[in-house]
């Protein structure tokens, strides 16, 4: 059983917080009362809220070694509960709430929310731990976070991930007066394909669309989908203004190559404005507004091209 502890982070979902409190008052009232046992108290009431509780009950000496777990402490852990007393536990005192990944004996990684007491066992102080299993809220909340950030067609970043990620990226080339290009793609006859397909084939074309961008980029590239047949990429690392174009023109041809959608055979183009960082703006929104306005400079060019912004730059 291994243990990775990390404090919690505040979330409004007090409920664990609210029992360690109230079982801690109720088992320092039993012990006060009726005197050291080690067992949680002689009130079966108590001992059956123990018991029967959803909630892992720990109880650890000053040792660290395991002095009482409840058989929901035998689920969390993946264990029987006579293989946890006795045993030392890696958990820290001090009465503060904690999140901790819990990886069972099979492998399987359990995450739950762990308070702490410390309470009088016998002649010493121990330890009073419950945890909660919230592996599933934190899988949830993970996948809401994703949702949030992620394009749900194609999985790439959508426009607000793309300003998160590009303000880093900012950050990173002004550190090393690096420089930094936004590239700001639209498809070219994508509206024809939609109108005549349909929406459900449009968005299937996206896909694919989505698949030839990112193979045609490089690990560690920036591929975004802000909206509608609209995709941005951010290169970093590069050597020169010319190399941006480069890009350009490996994603045009990319897409050039046929679709097939149901048997037919689909052909789309690309229209790419290019800006560069720190020429023609140092903000996140300055920069892909600029690459948005030398994109539609390079539809007004006969498409299929890409322009530069603030130099017009032939193909």
């Amino acid at each position: 059983m291994q243990i990775k502890q990390t404090p919690a982070t505040p979330s409004g979902r007090s409920v664990a917080g609210t029992l360690c409190g109230g079982a801690a008052r109720r088992w320092l009232s039993v012990h006060e009362h009726q005197g050291p046992d080690p067992e949680p108290g002689d009130s079966e009431l108590f001992r059956n809220i123990v018991r029967y509780s959803s909630d892992a009950i720990v109880v650890i000496d000053e040792a660290g070694t395991v002095r009482y777990a409840n058989p929901a402490a035998g689920r969390l852990f993946g264990r029987a509960v006579n293989a946890l007393v006795g045993r030392p536990f890696a958990l820290s005192l001090g009465g503060k709430r904690a999140e901790v990944d819990i990886v069972r004996p099979k492998g399987d990684l359990v995450v739950a929310e762990m308070h702490t007491a410390r309470i009088p066992w016998g002649d010493q102080v121990a330890q009073l731990a419950i945890l909660r299993d919230i592996t599933e809220w934190r899988e949830t909340l993970s996948r809401l976070d994703h949702l949030a950030r992620f394009d749900a067609l194609t999985d790439l970043p959508n426009r607000s991930e793309l300003q998160r990620q590009l303000r880093k990226a900012l950050a990173r080339a002004s550190r090393r007066s690096a420089p930094l290009a936004v590239l700001f793609l639209d498809l070219d006859g994508f509206k024809v394909v939609n109108d005549t397909l349909g929406h459900s084939a449009g968005d299937r074309l996206l896909r694919e669309v989505a698949i030839r961008l990112h193979a045609a980029t490089r690990t560690g590239d920036l591929l975004a989908r802000i909206g509608g047949d609209e995709f941005v990429l951010v290169l970093e690392d590069f050597h020169c203004a010319e190399d941006a174009g480069q890009v350009a023109r490996k994603l045009i041809r990319t897409l050039e190559r046929p679709f097939k959608l149901d048997g037919t055979e689909l052909r789309l183009g690309a229209s790419i404005g290019i800006a560069r960082y720190p020429d023609d703006g140092s903000g996140p929104a300055e920069l892909v507004r600029a690459a948005d306005h030398a994109m539609y400079r390079a539809k007004a060019g006969g498409r299929g091209t890409y322009r530069y912004a603030n130099a017009p730059h032939e193909d």
